[in-house]
């Protein structure tokens, strides 16, 4: 009686929206033990996962968890239990989805392992006042041993023996991990980074990268500075760059000016894949990105989240095979060469 609904059946993008009445912004997402757990501005929404292949026609419900309420900043998988960081703190969700609470005095943007081993020992933890290191064997979140109260850290980068930190409107910052003051230096002019503002650090194939105002830079360990990367520069040459990830099979997602591009690296020649139905569609100041598996990646929106196949994308929009019509050759007296149907083949012969 109210007129005709069109529904989408396994496009390559879907939206995925936790609280249909609000449509709540989209900060972070995982997939953790058959559920997908999403984190909105409200809280954390979990759903189960029959087919992961598969997700957008495969989960079930979702459902708000009572604990951690409000906004929820970052979600890191660590030795089998899933960190989440809020304005409140940060919350340790168990494997059978049972919580407990750390970190009370301070907001927690972001967790990165201190080291590659596993199981992981020792916790870079981000938050609203600067760099915490917590030991997992015996956390103490509120006063860690070592900590460095400097500026809100939301970009943390661990790079070789370093703790890298960027904050998009006071610079770029670095604290070496072995010395146990956790002493904070400030980059300048003299480490190549020219531009106060407006910068952000990514790990692009297996290097530590930084996206400015000059461009994008590379960190030359030898001389402990950062210096002009021409390679990924002429891939990437966007403005106002806000997020670089690169996925597990070496492509590079770059969100700009509300656009994502995929410097897609599957061929010979590395290519740009632009992705134009998100524009101005995601999270504006806090993007981010989840690679859950190949066909399936996360990204947050103003709206909830947009779950992107990107293989089905390619497939689609790519490998488009034109077929050709007719042809015809104009000049005192006009010709058809061809018209017609050739069997599903573009054979065209001429004399």
């Amino acid at each position: 009686d109210n007129g005709i609904d069109y529904i989408t059946h396994n496009e390559p993008i879907q939206q995925i929206l936790p609280e249909t009445s609000q449509n709540v912004a989209g900060y972070a997402a995982a997939l953790y033990n058959n559920r997908l757990v999403l984190g909105t501005a409200s809280g954390i929404w979990t759903a189960e996962v029959s087919n992961p292949l598969q997700l957008g026609l495969n989960h079930g419900p979702l459902q708000k968890m009572p604990k951690p309420d409000g906004q929820i900043w970052g979600l890191k998988a660590i030795n089998g239990q899933l960190l989440i960081g809020h304005h409140e703190g940060a919350t340790l969700l168990r494997p059978n989805f049972t919580l407990k609470q750390y970190g009370f005095t301070t907001g927690y943007w972001c967790f990165e392992p201190a080291e590659s081993l596993q199981p992981v020992q020792q916790l870079i933890a981000g938050t609203y006042r600067g760099i915490k290191m917590v030991s997992l064997a015996e956390p103490n979140w509120d006063n860690p041993a070592q900590k460095a109260d400097f500026e809100s850290s939301r970009f943390v980068v661990p790079y070789e023996n370093k703790i890298w930190i960027a904050h998009p409107y006071k610079g770029i910052y670095s604290i070496n991990k072995n010395d146990t003051l956790l002493r904070v230096q400030k980059l300048d002019s003299t480490k190549g980074i020219k531009y106060p503002t407006k910068n952000y650090l990514f790990r692009l194939k297996n290097r530590l990268a930084a996206a400015t105002q000059g461009g994008i830079l590379q960190y030359n360990e030898a001389y402990d500075r950062f210096e002009p990367w021409p390679y990924l520069d002429s891939l990437i040459p966007f403005k106002e760059i806000r997020l670089m990830k690169e996925d597990p099979y070496g492509n590079i997602w770059v969100v700009y000016e509300k656009n994502l591009a995929i410097v897609d690296f599957s061929t010979d020649k590395p290519r740009t894949v632009f992705i134009p139905e998100l524009t101005n569609n995601l999270l504006s100041g806090f993007e981010n990105i989840a690679f859950i598996n190949e066909e399936n990646t996360i990204l947050g929106g103003e709206k909830g989240f947009y779950l992107l196949n990107y293989p089905k994308y390619k497939q689609i929009h790519l490998e488009i095979k034109p077929i050709i019509r007719m042809v015809k050759v104009f000049g005192p007296s006009n010709k058809i060469l061809y018209e017609g149907y050739s069997g599903g083949h573009n054979n065209i012969s001429g004399e």
